[in-house]
Protein backbone atom coordinates (compact mmCIF):
# COMPACT_ATOMS: atom_id res chain seq x y z
CA UNK A 1 0.00 0.00 0.00
CA UNK A 2 2.82 2.39 0.87
CA UNK A 3 4.58 1.82 -2.47
CA UNK A 4 1.35 2.59 -4.37
CA UNK A 5 0.99 5.90 -2.52
CA UNK A 6 4.62 6.77 -3.21
CA UNK A 7 4.18 5.94 -6.88
CA UNK A 8 0.98 8.01 -7.04
CA UNK A 9 2.74 11.01 -5.43
CA UNK A 10 5.71 10.72 -7.80
CA UNK A 11 3.39 10.42 -10.79
CA UNK A 12 1.50 13.57 -9.75
CA UNK A 13 4.79 15.44 -9.30
CA UNK A 14 5.99 14.41 -12.76
CA UNK A 15 2.71 15.53 -14.33
CA UNK A 16 2.89 18.85 -12.51
CA UNK A 17 6.44 19.46 -13.75
CA UNK A 18 5.48 18.60 -17.32
CA UNK A 19 2.52 20.99 -17.34
CA UNK A 20 4.49 23.79 -15.69
CA UNK A 21 7.39 23.48 -18.13
CA UNK A 22 5.18 23.49 -21.25
CA UNK A 23 5.14 27.29 -21.69
CA UNK A 24 8.92 27.40 -21.29
CA UNK A 25 9.44 24.81 -24.01
CA UNK A 26 6.94 26.32 -26.46
CA UNK A 27 8.25 28.75 -29.04
CA UNK A 28 6.95 32.25 -28.66
CA UNK A 29 4.96 33.59 -31.59
CA UNK A 30 5.31 37.03 -33.09
CA UNK A 31 2.92 39.05 -35.20
CA UNK A 32 4.26 39.87 -38.64
CA UNK A 33 2.45 42.49 -40.68
CA UNK A 34 3.16 44.54 -43.74
CA UNK A 35 2.00 45.86 -47.07
CA UNK A 36 2.60 44.02 -50.32
CA UNK A 37 3.60 45.99 -53.40
CA UNK A 38 4.73 45.00 -56.86
CA UNK A 39 7.98 45.93 -58.63
CA UNK A 40 6.50 49.28 -59.68
CA UNK A 41 5.45 50.12 -56.10
CA UNK A 42 1.74 49.59 -56.76
CA UNK A 43 -0.24 47.73 -54.11
CA UNK A 44 -0.93 44.05 -54.87
CA UNK A 45 -4.20 43.01 -53.17
CA UNK A 46 -5.27 39.56 -51.98
CA UNK A 47 -1.79 37.95 -51.97
CA UNK A 48 -1.65 34.65 -50.07
CA UNK A 49 0.75 34.63 -47.10
CA UNK A 50 1.45 31.19 -45.63
CA UNK A 51 3.86 29.94 -42.97
CA UNK A 52 6.02 27.44 -44.88
CA UNK A 53 5.30 23.81 -44.06
CA UNK A 54 2.03 24.55 -42.25
CA UNK A 55 -1.58 25.43 -43.00
CA UNK A 56 -1.21 28.69 -41.06
CA UNK A 57 -1.91 31.48 -43.48
CA UNK A 58 -3.79 34.61 -44.40
CA UNK A 59 -4.51 36.83 -47.39
CA UNK A 60 -3.68 40.47 -47.85
CA UNK A 61 -6.64 42.84 -47.97
CA UNK A 62 -7.55 45.02 -50.95
CA UNK A 63 -4.92 47.58 -49.82
CA UNK A 64 -2.17 44.91 -49.73
CA UNK A 65 -2.02 44.82 -45.90
CA UNK A 66 -1.56 41.51 -44.08
CA UNK A 67 -0.99 40.28 -40.52
CA UNK A 68 -0.05 36.77 -39.36
CA UNK A 69 1.13 35.18 -36.09
CA UNK A 70 4.09 32.83 -36.56
CA UNK A 71 7.07 31.44 -34.61
CA UNK A 72 10.12 33.71 -34.61
CA UNK A 73 12.07 31.50 -37.03
CA UNK A 74 9.22 30.96 -39.53
CA UNK A 75 9.56 31.31 -43.28
CA UNK A 76 6.68 33.11 -45.00
CA UNK A 77 5.64 32.17 -48.52
CA UNK A 78 3.99 34.92 -50.59
CA UNK A 79 2.08 33.76 -53.67
CA UNK A 80 -0.25 35.33 -56.20
CA UNK A 81 -1.34 34.38 -59.70
CA UNK A 82 0.91 35.96 -62.30
CA UNK A 83 3.72 36.75 -59.83
CA UNK A 84 6.78 34.77 -58.79
CA UNK A 85 6.38 33.03 -55.41
CA UNK A 86 8.70 34.51 -52.77
CA UNK A 87 9.95 33.00 -49.51
CA UNK A 88 11.03 35.39 -46.77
Amino acid sequence: MKSILQFNSCFKLILLLLFCSQPILAQSNIEVNGRITGPDGAVVPFVNVIEKGTSNGTSADMDGNYSINVPQNATLVFSYIGYETKEV
